[in-house]
């Protein structure tokens, strides 16, 4: 199924209330714990965005995707002074296995790409940790999108530093060096 389709599901059985309570509970309930309702409010509108993407506009600027989906695994978090296990979401090659960064992939490629997971979990809670992953740097694609493109300024603007952005790339330059190496 691929993450239009999880979605839909889980709208249309009437378990986006239950995904945004899911998605508070994992990601805010320490940090806003009487912010329920804006986050029910801000992820509702976020999923749907992500429905509202015409199918049409993604055949083909999901091309260079279409061997990645959506993966979800179990890591540990070892640099604290207790591990701590969490839910990684990113994009994984279905044929090499190479694991890629999800962040700043335009929602337009991503809604239609297919949902792997290696951890059993229910589909609410595949949903709530890609919604938590595709929305940590904004709550709508172009903020996303905007941001990305901050960071990778700033981060192409450092001087003199030895900070190595070699391997920082926009997703288009990303999508660019797919289509390249064919």
């Amino acid at each position: 199924m691929n993450l239009r389709e999880l979605l839909y599901m889980l709208v249309n059985t009437g378990w986006n209330n239950q995904l945004c309570e899911c998605i508070h509970h994992c990601y805010y309930k320490d940090s806003h714990p009487d912010e329920l309702a804006t986050i029910t409010l801000a992820y509702n509108r976020v999923i749907q965005e992500l429905l509202n993407i015409e199918s049409t506009d993604t055949v083909f600027q999901g091309d260079e995707l279409k061997d990645y989906m959506i993966h979800t695994r179990s890591m540990i978090d070892d640099t604290g002074e207790e591990p701590v296990e969490y839910t990684d979401v990113c994009l994984k090659h279905k044929e090499t296995q190479d694991i890629a960064s999800i962040d700043f992939v335009c929602w337009e490629v991503l809604v239609n790409l297919k949902v792997d997971t290696e951890v059993g979990m229910s589909n609410k809670d595949l949903a709530c940790h890609i919604l938590w992953e595709l929305t940590f740097y904004g709550f709508t694609n172009k903020q996303v999108q905007l941001q990305g493109e901050d960071l990778l300024r700033e981060a192409r603007a450092i001087e003199g530093t030895d900070f190595a952005y070699d391997n920082l790339v926009t997703y288009e330059e990303f999508k660019k060096h797919l289509t390249d190496d064919k």
